[in-house]
Protein backbone atom coordinates (compact mmCIF):
# COMPACT_ATOMS: atom_id res chain seq x y z
CA UNK A 1 0.00 0.00 0.00
CA UNK A 2 1.07 3.71 -0.22
CA UNK A 3 2.81 5.09 2.64
CA UNK A 4 0.03 6.08 5.12
CA UNK A 5 0.68 9.87 6.65
CA UNK A 6 0.56 10.12 10.30
CA UNK A 7 2.12 11.68 13.22
CA UNK A 8 4.90 9.33 14.12
CA UNK A 9 7.57 11.24 11.86
CA UNK A 10 8.14 14.64 12.92
CA UNK A 11 8.98 17.71 10.70
CA UNK A 12 10.69 20.24 13.12
CA UNK A 13 11.08 23.70 11.70
CA UNK A 14 13.04 27.01 13.53
CA UNK A 15 12.75 30.65 13.56
CA UNK A 16 11.88 32.75 10.28
CA UNK A 17 14.45 31.23 7.68
CA UNK A 18 11.84 28.69 7.38
CA UNK A 19 14.24 25.82 6.82
CA UNK A 20 13.50 22.64 7.87
CA UNK A 21 15.12 19.11 9.19
CA UNK A 22 13.54 15.99 8.79
CA UNK A 23 12.74 13.42 12.10
CA UNK A 24 12.60 9.97 12.45
CA UNK A 25 11.14 8.42 15.78
CA UNK A 26 12.70 5.74 17.63
CA UNK A 27 11.83 3.55 20.60
CA UNK A 28 14.58 5.26 22.35
CA UNK A 29 13.71 9.09 21.45
CA UNK A 30 14.01 11.31 18.30
CA UNK A 31 16.37 11.41 16.26
CA UNK A 32 17.02 14.12 13.85
CA UNK A 33 18.82 16.72 12.26
CA UNK A 34 18.65 20.74 12.22
CA UNK A 35 19.35 23.28 9.45
CA UNK A 36 19.32 27.06 10.07
CA UNK A 37 17.20 28.80 12.13
CA UNK A 38 17.75 30.53 15.09
CA UNK A 39 15.66 29.92 18.78
CA UNK A 40 13.46 26.93 20.06
CA UNK A 41 12.47 24.40 17.37
CA UNK A 42 9.21 23.93 17.47
CA UNK A 43 7.09 20.43 15.80
CA UNK A 44 5.39 22.47 12.70
CA UNK A 45 3.32 18.49 12.31
CA UNK A 46 3.36 15.24 12.34
CA UNK A 47 4.30 13.22 9.76
CA UNK A 48 4.89 9.31 9.80
CA UNK A 49 4.30 6.41 7.65
CA UNK A 50 2.13 2.89 8.13
CA UNK A 51 4.08 -0.70 7.41
CA UNK A 52 1.77 -2.46 4.95
CA UNK A 53 -1.87 -3.35 5.30
CA UNK A 54 -2.52 -5.50 8.94
CA UNK A 55 -4.94 -8.51 8.90
CA UNK A 56 -8.32 -5.98 9.60
CA UNK A 57 -9.08 -7.66 12.55
CA UNK A 58 -5.76 -6.69 14.51
CA UNK A 59 -4.64 -3.70 16.28
CA UNK A 60 -2.13 -1.42 14.23
CA UNK A 61 -0.29 -2.05 17.84
CA UNK A 62 -0.23 -5.55 17.96
CA UNK A 63 0.96 -5.73 14.35
CA UNK A 64 3.79 -3.60 14.71
CA UNK A 65 6.40 -5.16 17.42
CA UNK A 66 9.25 -2.63 18.33
CA UNK A 67 11.22 -1.49 16.90
CA UNK A 68 8.42 0.23 15.14
CA UNK A 69 6.87 2.60 13.19
CA UNK A 70 2.84 3.29 14.67
CA UNK A 71 3.47 4.16 18.18
CA UNK A 72 1.51 7.18 18.91
CA UNK A 73 3.98 9.05 21.21
CA UNK A 74 4.00 12.44 22.53
CA UNK A 75 6.01 14.58 20.74
CA UNK A 76 9.41 16.12 22.08
CA UNK A 77 10.12 19.22 22.07
CA UNK A 78 13.60 20.82 21.36
CA UNK A 79 16.78 19.94 19.90
CA UNK A 80 17.18 16.35 18.87
CA UNK A 81 20.91 15.23 19.70
CA UNK A 82 21.31 12.31 17.43
CA UNK A 83 21.44 12.98 14.02
CA UNK A 84 19.80 10.72 11.19
CA UNK A 85 18.77 13.16 8.00
CA UNK A 86 17.77 11.66 4.92
CA UNK A 87 17.51 13.59 2.01
CA UNK A 88 17.61 17.50 1.46
CA UNK A 89 14.65 19.20 2.10
CA UNK A 90 14.00 23.00 1.44
CA UNK A 91 10.98 24.58 3.38
CA UNK A 92 9.43 28.61 2.02
CA UNK A 93 7.77 30.23 5.17
CA UNK A 94 5.10 32.07 3.37
CA UNK A 95 2.96 35.07 5.58
CA UNK A 96 -0.15 32.34 4.90
CA UNK A 97 1.09 29.16 5.03
CA UNK A 98 4.01 27.25 5.73
CA UNK A 99 4.61 23.69 3.63
CA UNK A 100 6.94 21.13 3.73
CA UNK A 101 7.83 17.71 1.75
CA UNK A 102 9.43 14.61 2.73
CA UNK A 103 11.45 11.49 2.37
CA UNK A 104 11.83 8.68 4.85
CA UNK A 105 12.94 4.96 5.51
CA UNK A 106 10.83 3.08 6.75
CA UNK A 107 12.20 -0.17 8.44
CA UNK A 108 9.46 -2.80 10.01
CA UNK A 109 10.50 -6.23 12.46
CA UNK A 110 9.67 -8.30 9.52
CA UNK A 111 11.21 -6.17 6.09
CA UNK A 112 12.71 -2.99 5.48
CA UNK A 113 10.79 -0.40 2.80
CA UNK A 114 12.31 2.39 1.55
CA UNK A 115 9.07 5.12 0.82
CA UNK A 116 10.20 8.07 -1.19
CA UNK A 117 8.51 10.95 -1.62
CA UNK A 118 8.79 13.22 -4.62
CA UNK A 119 5.75 15.90 -3.11
CA UNK A 120 4.62 19.46 -2.01
CA UNK A 121 2.21 20.09 0.70
CA UNK A 122 0.39 22.38 2.67
CA UNK A 123 -0.19 22.75 6.66
CA UNK A 124 -2.78 24.71 8.12
CA UNK A 125 -1.55 28.08 9.59
CA UNK A 126 -4.25 30.18 11.77
CA UNK A 127 -3.52 33.31 9.88
CA UNK A 128 -4.05 31.32 6.45
CA UNK A 129 -7.02 30.52 4.61
CA UNK A 130 -8.14 27.14 5.54
CA UNK A 131 -8.09 24.73 2.68
CA UNK A 132 -9.98 21.23 2.40
CA UNK A 133 -9.35 19.88 -0.82
CA UNK A 134 -6.99 19.50 -3.88
CA UNK A 135 -7.53 19.05 -7.50
CA UNK A 136 -4.77 17.83 -10.07
CA UNK A 137 -4.21 16.50 -13.47
CA UNK A 138 -1.55 13.80 -13.83
CA UNK A 139 -0.28 11.97 -16.99
CA UNK A 140 0.13 8.67 -16.02
CA UNK A 141 2.38 5.31 -16.80
CA UNK A 142 2.99 1.78 -16.96
CA UNK A 143 5.92 -0.10 -15.41
CA UNK A 144 7.23 -3.97 -15.40
CA UNK A 145 7.11 -4.32 -11.64
CA UNK A 146 7.71 -6.94 -9.19
CA UNK A 147 5.98 -7.87 -5.88
CA UNK A 148 8.19 -5.46 -3.35
CA UNK A 149 7.86 -2.53 -5.43
CA UNK A 150 5.53 0.50 -6.08
CA UNK A 151 4.74 3.82 -7.68
CA UNK A 152 2.33 6.17 -8.82
CA UNK A 153 1.32 10.00 -8.21
CA UNK A 154 -1.28 10.90 -5.30
CA UNK A 155 -2.90 13.21 -3.73
CA UNK A 156 -3.00 12.57 0.71
CA UNK A 157 -5.60 14.56 2.55
CA UNK A 158 -4.76 14.09 6.57
CA UNK A 159 -5.21 15.18 9.86
CA UNK A 160 -4.43 14.37 13.37
CA UNK A 161 -6.23 15.20 16.29
CA UNK A 162 -4.56 14.26 19.57
CA UNK A 163 -7.59 13.24 21.19
CA UNK A 164 -8.47 11.03 18.78
CA UNK A 165 -7.29 8.64 15.62
CA UNK A 166 -4.83 9.97 12.58
CA UNK A 167 -7.62 10.00 9.42
CA UNK A 168 -6.27 10.03 5.94
CA UNK A 169 -7.95 9.76 2.34
CA UNK A 170 -5.46 9.31 -0.23
CA UNK A 171 -6.15 9.22 -3.92
CA UNK A 172 -4.47 8.55 -7.43
CA UNK A 173 -2.65 6.43 -9.59
CA UNK A 174 -0.98 3.74 -8.63
CA UNK A 175 1.16 0.48 -10.14
CA UNK A 176 1.35 -2.02 -7.40
CA UNK A 177 1.32 -5.80 -7.73
CA UNK A 178 1.32 -6.95 -4.57
CA UNK A 179 -1.91 -5.50 -4.40
CA UNK A 180 -3.30 -5.89 -7.46
CA UNK A 181 -1.76 -9.24 -8.49
CA UNK A 182 -0.69 -7.79 -11.67
CA UNK A 183 1.80 -5.08 -12.99
CA UNK A 184 -1.12 -2.47 -14.74
CA UNK A 185 -1.61 1.31 -13.87
CA UNK A 186 -4.88 1.48 -11.40
CA UNK A 187 -7.10 4.12 -10.12
CA UNK A 188 -6.09 4.07 -5.99
CA UNK A 189 -7.93 5.36 -3.42
CA UNK A 190 -7.66 4.39 0.54
CA UNK A 191 -9.51 6.02 4.06
CA UNK A 192 -7.54 5.42 6.71
CA UNK A 193 -9.46 6.17 10.33
CA UNK A 194 -6.51 4.93 13.17
CA UNK A 195 -5.40 1.16 12.27
CA UNK A 196 -8.55 1.13 9.82
CA UNK A 197 -6.60 1.03 6.44
CA UNK A 198 -9.17 0.04 3.71
CA UNK A 199 -7.81 0.25 -0.17
CA UNK A 200 -10.47 0.74 -2.73
CA UNK A 201 -13.29 -1.17 -2.79
CA UNK A 202 -12.37 -4.08 -0.47
CA UNK A 203 -13.94 -2.98 2.58
CA UNK A 204 -17.22 -0.60 3.61
CA UNK A 205 -16.19 2.81 2.98
CA UNK A 206 -16.43 4.61 -0.17
CA UNK A 207 -19.56 5.01 -1.77
CA UNK A 208 -19.93 5.07 -5.19
CA UNK A 209 -22.35 7.63 -7.07
CA UNK A 210 -24.68 5.66 -8.56
CA UNK A 211 -24.13 6.71 -12.22
CA UNK A 212 -20.74 6.73 -12.29
CA UNK A 213 -18.39 3.76 -14.01
CA UNK A 214 -15.40 4.82 -11.77
CA UNK A 215 -14.60 2.44 -9.34
CA UNK A 216 -11.50 2.97 -7.30
CA UNK A 217 -9.28 -0.08 -8.13
CA UNK A 218 -10.20 -0.18 -11.72
CA UNK A 219 -7.31 -0.06 -14.57
CA UNK A 220 -6.25 2.90 -16.12
CA UNK A 221 -5.82 2.21 -20.05
CA UNK A 222 -4.23 3.30 -22.20
CA UNK A 223 -1.22 4.72 -20.31
CA UNK A 224 1.46 7.51 -21.72
CA UNK A 225 4.29 6.59 -23.35
CA UNK A 226 7.26 8.40 -22.39
CA UNK A 227 8.07 10.26 -25.51
CA UNK A 228 4.83 10.21 -27.68
CA UNK A 229 1.20 10.95 -26.42
CA UNK A 230 0.40 11.68 -23.15
CA UNK A 231 -2.34 10.15 -21.20
CA UNK A 232 -3.86 12.11 -18.02
CA UNK A 233 -5.97 11.59 -14.97
CA UNK A 234 -7.40 14.36 -13.26
CA UNK A 235 -8.30 14.02 -8.98
CA UNK A 236 -9.92 15.85 -6.68
CA UNK A 237 -10.56 15.10 -2.97
CA UNK A 238 -12.54 17.41 -0.95
CA UNK A 239 -14.65 18.16 1.67
CA UNK A 240 -18.37 18.94 0.51
CA UNK A 241 -19.52 21.94 2.51
CA UNK A 242 -23.14 20.58 3.07
CA UNK A 243 -22.59 17.11 3.92
CA UNK A 244 -19.40 17.30 5.22
CA UNK A 245 -18.26 13.85 3.10
CA UNK A 246 -15.13 13.31 1.27
CA UNK A 247 -15.30 13.60 -2.13
CA UNK A 248 -13.35 12.04 -4.90
CA UNK A 249 -13.65 13.39 -8.37
CA UNK A 250 -11.98 11.46 -11.44
CA UNK A 251 -11.33 12.27 -15.23
CA UNK A 252 -9.70 10.42 -17.52
CA UNK A 253 -8.33 12.73 -20.35
CA UNK A 254 -11.23 15.34 -19.64
CA UNK A 255 -13.19 17.14 -17.04
CA UNK A 256 -13.17 15.33 -13.22
CA UNK A 257 -16.77 13.94 -12.32
CA UNK A 258 -18.00 13.28 -9.18
CA UNK A 259 -16.91 9.18 -8.51
CA UNK A 260 -18.22 8.73 -5.21
CA UNK A 261 -17.59 9.67 -1.59
CA UNK A 262 -16.12 8.57 2.13
CA UNK A 263 -19.17 9.43 4.37
CA UNK A 264 -18.53 11.88 7.31
CA UNK A 265 -19.44 9.58 9.74
CA UNK A 266 -15.92 7.22 8.93
CA UNK A 267 -14.52 10.14 10.37
CA UNK A 268 -12.73 12.13 13.77
CA UNK A 269 -10.41 14.60 12.91
CA UNK A 270 -11.26 14.68 9.39
CA UNK A 271 -15.33 15.43 9.99
CA UNK A 272 -14.92 19.25 11.02
CA UNK A 273 -11.09 21.06 10.17
CA UNK A 274 -8.80 22.48 7.94
CA UNK A 275 -6.59 19.48 7.00
CA UNK A 276 -2.97 19.05 5.89
CA UNK A 277 -2.39 18.30 1.87
CA UNK A 278 0.29 16.53 -0.17
CA UNK A 279 0.66 15.76 -3.60
CA UNK A 280 3.49 14.24 -5.84
CA UNK A 281 5.11 11.01 -6.11
CA UNK A 282 5.46 8.46 -5.01
CA UNK A 283 7.92 4.95 -5.36
CA UNK A 284 8.72 1.59 -2.80
CA UNK A 285 10.66 -0.64 -2.28
CA UNK A 286 10.92 -4.02 0.06
CA UNK A 287 13.84 -5.62 1.42
CA UNK A 288 16.56 -5.81 -1.33
CA UNK A 289 14.10 -5.03 -4.18
CA UNK A 290 15.39 -2.13 -6.83
CA UNK A 291 13.85 0.94 -6.44
CA UNK A 292 11.32 1.38 -8.84
CA UNK A 293 10.91 4.15 -11.35
CA UNK A 294 8.79 7.43 -10.38
CA UNK A 295 6.39 9.24 -12.93
CA UNK A 296 7.84 8.53 -16.55
CA UNK A 297 10.94 7.16 -15.21
CA UNK A 298 12.52 10.41 -16.24
CA UNK A 299 14.15 12.73 -14.07
CA UNK A 300 12.54 16.42 -15.05
CA UNK A 301 12.33 18.33 -17.20
CA UNK A 302 12.36 16.50 -20.53
CA UNK A 303 9.80 13.58 -20.87
CA UNK A 304 9.32 13.57 -17.08
CA UNK A 305 6.02 13.11 -15.38
CA UNK A 306 3.79 16.39 -13.95
CA UNK A 307 1.15 17.45 -12.04
CA UNK A 308 -0.86 20.31 -13.45
CA UNK A 309 -3.71 22.88 -13.09
CA UNK A 310 -3.22 22.36 -9.21
CA UNK A 311 -6.00 23.75 -7.34
CA UNK A 312 -6.96 24.51 -3.73
CA UNK A 313 -10.45 24.19 -1.97
CA UNK A 314 -11.52 26.26 0.53
CA UNK A 315 -14.46 25.52 3.14
CA UNK A 316 -17.29 26.71 0.85
CA UNK A 317 -15.57 24.92 -2.30
CA UNK A 318 -14.32 27.90 -4.18
CA UNK A 319 -10.97 26.87 -6.37
CA UNK A 320 -7.68 28.57 -5.63
CA UNK A 321 -4.84 28.90 -7.71
CA UNK A 322 -1.04 28.33 -6.11
CA UNK A 323 0.04 31.49 -5.47
CA UNK A 324 2.47 30.99 -2.31
CA UNK A 325 5.97 29.04 -2.49
CA UNK A 326 6.56 25.69 -1.63
CA UNK A 327 9.15 23.82 -0.69
CA UNK A 328 10.74 20.57 -2.49
CA UNK A 329 12.71 18.19 -1.91
CA UNK A 330 15.15 16.10 -4.37
CA UNK A 331 16.50 12.21 -3.13
CA UNK A 332 16.89 10.01 -5.53
CA UNK A 333 14.26 11.50 -7.49
CA UNK A 334 13.77 15.00 -8.57
CA UNK A 335 11.03 17.55 -8.32
CA UNK A 336 11.05 20.78 -10.02
CA UNK A 337 9.99 24.42 -9.16
CA UNK A 338 6.35 25.01 -9.39
CA UNK A 339 5.47 27.17 -12.60
CA UNK A 340 1.77 28.00 -13.80
CA UNK A 341 0.66 25.64 -11.23
CA UNK A 342 2.19 22.77 -12.47
CA UNK A 343 5.82 21.00 -11.72
CA UNK A 344 7.21 17.99 -12.92
CA UNK A 345 8.82 14.78 -10.70
CA UNK A 346 10.33 11.52 -10.99
CA UNK A 347 13.40 9.63 -12.24
CA UNK A 348 14.72 6.43 -13.43
CA UNK A 349 14.64 3.01 -11.16
CA UNK A 350 17.20 1.50 -9.19
CA UNK A 351 19.05 4.36 -7.80
CA UNK A 352 18.19 4.06 -4.21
Amino acid sequence: MVAALGRDTAIYGSGHRGVYGFHRHYRDGWRGDHHGGHGQEHIISHIGFLPPLPPPHYPLSEFLPPPYFGAYHEPTIGYAPHSEYYGSMVSHAHPALLVVAIVAVVVTAFHRELSLFAAYGSIPSDDAIKYYGLEATMDIYGFNLEHGQQTGGFIWIYNTDEASAVNKVIAGWNVEPESYNDSQTHFSTWFIEGSNVCPDMRCPGFESVFSSEIVPGMVISPVSTTSGKKQYITVRVSKDQNSGDWQIYYGFNGDAKLAGYYPRSLFTSLSDKPVTILFGGYALRKDQKPSPPMGSGNAPFKNAASFRSIKFFDAGGNAHPIDFRLGFISNCYTISVIENDGFFYGGPGNIC
